[in-house]
């Protein structure tokens, strides 16, 4: 190792180690939340599957690089200009000192204990309001205080992308210069049929000083405290518009679908779909009220309900559910249920409930709706499945994912519509031989929240909006009406789904996203 690179090594503090500790134990809590269900006595511990371990490893590793890199890039860097400003330090012993044999100036200070105390103290709060949030009823000091922590660690995530997203945008800048400034110093070279080479080999032999020369490039064209103050105030104008638009916004999208056979007297029926509730530790009585006076306002002939009502058991979230006895429709109203109704199996009795108020609960079973109730003819089959998360704990809990049982005694003569939560399940029943005109899904909230929304994308068949899945074949996916977790929405505002079946109309192509299955 030459001189150079064991001068670099020397400067290393031993507070980046001690960082680095830091942020790994931090990090390694928030993972061995993933095995939540043991401290809830109301959780089995079969929930928690290989699959979902990986998932939450992945979670992991990106918490342990995301908190690094913001750290280094909002706090240690804006300390770092301050404390050790090149240009302007005089030459004397004592600022000698802050400048290294490199030319760079050495890390800064670590900063006091108090702050490092306080970020410590926030991540616990926000562990223990992951672990304990399917204990709390909402409305309550503790489930916002979670609502809260969850919203700071949702702006934390929009923070990183917003940094990442500058510094790509800076390093291209700076690749570009230094591409330029290598061009026009080299420009003799262009007919020298070896200079491709000779540039390759450049690039190869990079020193490790790019590091540093893209910090120094980057503080020129936007200094480290202008950075952090400009990514802030837009991650809180992000948040707190995330925040109204998932607490005080419900957008209505109005659609015709066009299904064949469908009998003249069932021409313009609608159908209203809600879904994704998430009733619980977050959303209360006041956001159920303000969906139903909604829904009630469409006057629909059927309302549909797909799935994520409840995040609760039965006992705590009751209260909140009084609302859902308001809502009115012509023809019945509809549930099938969603993977989170069934995470503290207690979905018999919410079940038992709906069924009480009036709400009829399709599990794995069809239903015909006609046009006139004494009539058998001018009807369409709905069916409704259980969810297919279900499908690996069937035996235990005595729910599953039954496609040809929901099918059994189907009309096949008859239009149908198919009521599945997740669009992967959407997905596995228009590859079958049934036929289907509609099928509606729920479950990807549309992203809720970018960056989220990525991700969510790349890990789902069917993302949001309509799409036409196979001939004849429709399939809508709704962003829901509330959220999970993190309480914002950021290009996935929360909305109900007004479907009107048509006869003979080909629906508008803008509206239709095509995806191969």
């Amino acid at each position: 190792m030459d001189k150079h690179h064991s001068r670099l090594r020397d400067q290393l503090p031993r507070t980046y180690l001690k960082r680095y500790l830091a942020f790994f134990f931090g990090a390694l809590l928030v993972f061995a939340t993933v095995l939540h269900p043991l401290f809830l006595s109301t959780q089995p511990l079969s929930v928690v599957s290989y699959a979902r371990l990986r998932k939450y490893s992945v979670y992991f590793i990106v918490i342990i690089f995301g908190g690094l890199y913001a750290w280094q890039r909002l706090v240690i860097d804006t300390v770092y200009s301050q404390r050790n400003s090149c240009d302007c330090l005089p030459v004397s012993t004592v600022n000698a000192k802050k400048i290294g044999d490199n030319g760079y100036p050495n890390n800064p200070k670590p900063l006091p204990k108090v702050w490092k105390s306080l970020v410590a103290l926030f991540l616990c709060f926000i562990i223990f309001g992951y672990v304990r949030m399917r204990t709390r009823k909402g409305n309550t000091f503790i489930s916002q205080f979670d609502n809260f922590s969850f919203m700071i660690l949702g702006s934390g995530v929009f923070l990183v992308f917003a940094l990442l997203l500058m510094d790509c945008i800076l390093l291209f800048i700076f690749g570009c210069s230094v591409s330029l400034q290598h061009v026009v110093r080299n420009y003799q070279h262009w007919r020298n049929p070896d200079y491709t080479d000779c540039l390759v080999s450049r690039v190869r032999n990079v020193k490790r000083s790019f590091y540093w020369d893209w910090r120094k490039f980057s503080d020129e064209i936007i200094s480290p405290i202008c950075r952090a103050v400009l990514v802030i105030l837009v991650t809180m104008g992000v948040t707190l518009h995330g925040l109204y638009i998932a607490h005080r916004t419900l957008e209505v999208t109005s659609l015709d679908i066009p299904v064949e056979r469908l009998p003249l007297t069932l021409q313009n029926f609608t159908i209203v779909q809600v879904s994704d509730f998430h009733i619980g530790p977050w959303l209360w009585t006041r956001h159920v009220s303000m969906v139903v006076d909604s829904v009630n306002s469409l006057d629909p002939d059927v309302i549909v309900i797909v799935g994520d009502l409840v995040d609760l058991t039965l006992d705590l979230v009751s209260e909140a559910l009084e609302p859902l006895k308001g809502l009115k429709s012509k023809k019945g109203i509809f549930f099938v249920s969603g993977n989170h109704d069934y995470y503290l199996k207690d979905a018999n009795n919410l079940n038992s409930y709906l069924k009480s108020i009036g709400i009829t609960v399709l599990s794995n079973e069809n239903v015909r709706i006609c046009a006139e109730e004494p009539s058998t003819d001018d009807c369409f089959n709905l069916i409704g499945t259980e969810d297919i998360s279900q499908v690996e704990t069937a035996e235990k809990y005595g729910h599953s994912f039954q496609l040809a049982r929901a099918m059994d005694g189907v009309d096949t003569m008859a239009p149908s519509v198919l009521l599945t939560h997740q669009p992967l399940a959407a997905k596995m029943a228009a590859m079958t031989g049934y036929k289907y005109d509609l099928i509606l899904s729920g479950h990807t909230h549309g992203g809720q929240f970018f960056p989220f929304s990525l991700i969510v994308y790349l890990s789902n068949p069917y993302y949001h909006g309509l799409y036409h899945v196979r001939e004849n074949t429709y399939l809508y996916v709704s962003n829901g009406v509330g959220f999970w977790g993190i309480p914002m929405r950021l290009f996935a505002p929360p909305e109900i789904a007004l479907h009107s079946l048509v006869r003979k109309q080909p629906i508008r192509e803008d509206a239709v996203m095509t995806k191969v299955a």
